[in-house]
């Protein structure tokens, strides 16, 4: 048997070894890709999270620190002096403004500070809650205030004027996580509020802890047994200006998971979600 013979007997009794097809091939890597794909997304999603949980218990603790300053240098913040001369305006800028500058800049550590409307403070589309509808559209004038941490501070106030007398003062810090040109801009996925008040001298709150509102009741008013005053912070009997203070005016878990759920101006409670499970963003959280 000659050379060739035997080389191609010894070829012809091993088995054929079968190669992958060209199909088979791009189909490993199209299900490698979307493993990596899948992974990749939600490692994101666990970053996003990780950085809101932590930017938000800092701005929190950083707003706190801020606030017992103010207090320690310039006495108890329920003395404040909102008169009218002061605050001409609540629904206005005003007292914001105010406010700002006389308890937190002198306080806080910023990088810029500027009063202006929302689109020059970086919100090209302005501001909104989750069910699409505009909290502050582009020409809205706000304060806004950065921080180093890479959040973004945008404080509202407003409160309750009976017969012209001001009877409640609070003021809303609108906190940005990542600032306004990152987006989506949304309360609830990047936006969350903290709520400060004046005339009682509660510490800083997370919107959704309380309802930051005021019930109007007229004399002969039993306040003690009615359902509608009890979930409010504060009384004022219209005709005599009198003020009862809620002890405890905190709301349920699930109310404030019911209002976060809904959308609309409710959002704002959805931080009161994250820190009441210790600054960490819950399964059942519904926009992240």
């Amino acid at each position: 048997m000659s050379k060739n013979e035997l080389y191609n007997a010894h070829n012809s009794s091993q088995p054929k070894k079968k190669a992958f097809t060209l199909a088979e091939v791009l189909l490993t890597i199209v299900i490698i890709g979307v493993i990596a794909a899948i992974t990749i997304y939600s490692l994101v999603q666990q970053h996003n999270k990780v950085v809101i949980e932590t930017r938000l218990e800092q701005t929190y603790s950083i707003l706190t620190n801020m606030m017992r300053l103010a207090q320690a240098d310039q006495g108890d913040i329920g003395s404040v002096d909102f008169s009218d001369s002061v605050t001409p305006n609540l629904a206005g800028s005003s007292i914001q403004e105010y406010f700002v500058n006389k308890y937190m800049l002198p306080y806080l550590t910023h990088k810029n500070y500027a009063v202006e409307s929302v689109k020059e403070l970086g919100y090209k589309n302005g501001i909104k809650y989750p069910n699409g509808s505009v909290w502050a559209s582009p020409t809205s004038k706000l304060p806004g205030i950065s921080l180093p941490n890479g959040a973004y501070i945008i404080v509202g106030a407003g409160g309750t004027n009976v017969n012209g007398y001001t009877e409640f003062i609070y003021v809303k810090f609108y906190i940005d996580i990542d600032g306004p040109t990152k987006g989506p801009n949304v309360f609830g996925k990047d936006i969350f509020v903290f709520v400060q008040t004046f005339m009682v001298p509660l510490p800083l709150c997370v919107s959704g802890e309380f309802i930051p509102s005021v019930y109007l009741y007229t004399t002969g008013t039993d306040v003690n047994n009615n359902p509608e005053a009890k979930q409010y912070l504060m009384w004022v009997n219209t005709s005599t200006h009198e003020i009862t203070y809620n002890s405890n005016p905190s709301q349920s878990r699930e109310e404030a998971l019911t209002h976060c759920k809904a959308g609309n101006s409710g959002a704002e409670e959805c931080g009161a979600l994250i820190k009441n499970n210790g600054w960490t963003i819950p399964k059942d959280y519904p926009w992240l």
